[in-house]
């Protein structure tokens, strides 16, 4: 789809008078779009957690402890492709994985956690650069944030966090976890982001 989009606007700037086709497929691919952005994520299976405190979009989450598959690269489109192609069946198994939100990042990895289905056992994938490990139980302090994944509202979230467990006196891991439950196709005012902090025992 994004290649189509990015092929639509190409003919358009070449061929600006004789160019109804591309705008009709430019026209396409964004009602396809809105569409994607509109069930975005509402399809999808979330991580599950405990909330043991809320104040607006600060929370502190129980996790129990998660099945993931997990490559190097984070925010990088080569891995999120290796990850969705063994959850797409590129596996031991050749077994289709369902897909769940949020995707993870952290430390320059990137990371799917694997639905309920799958926690107990999951296929070996057939890329080696696709880990399949099994995060800790553990508590995480969480700030969301709308936008752009990569965006302004992600140093702002991050500084609200820290001062708001300072305020509590709350102990945390300094390198945060990065969540993402949207596609890139979703309008940035609806998209739902959030930025983790892991807590100290």
């Amino acid at each position: 789809m994004k290649r189509f989009f990015f092929s639509a606007l190409h003919a358009l700037r070449r061929r600006p008078i004789a160019s109804s086709s591309a705008l009709l497929l430019l026209a396409g691919v964004v009602v396809c779009c809105q569409s994607c952005a509109s069930s975005s994520r509402k399809n999808y299976p979330t991580t599950p957690y405990r909330t043991v405190a809320a104040e607006g979009r600060l929370s502190i989450r129980e996790y129990p402890a998660l099945k993931i598959a997990r490559t190097s690269g984070a925010e990088d489109g080569g891995s999120f492709m290796r990850l969705f192609r063994y959850i797409g069946g590129a596996n031991e198994k050749g077994e289709k994985i369902s897909m769940t939100t949020p995707v993870l990042m952290e430390k320059r990895t990137m990371s799917f956690v694997l639905p309920q289905s799958h926690q107990k056992e999951a296929p070996r994938a057939g890329d080696t650069a696709v880990e399949i490990t099994t995060l800790p139980a553990r508590q995480m302090a969480v700030c969301s944030y709308s936008g752009r994944p990569e965006g302004a509202g992600r140093a702002q979230a991050l500084e609200q966090l820290r001062a708001w467990l300072q305020a509590r006196k709350l102990a945390w891991v300094e390198e945060p976890v990065y969540a993402v439950y949207d596609g890139p196709f979703t309008l940035p005012a609806q998209r739902l982001n959030e930025v983790m902090l892991p807590l100290k025992p």
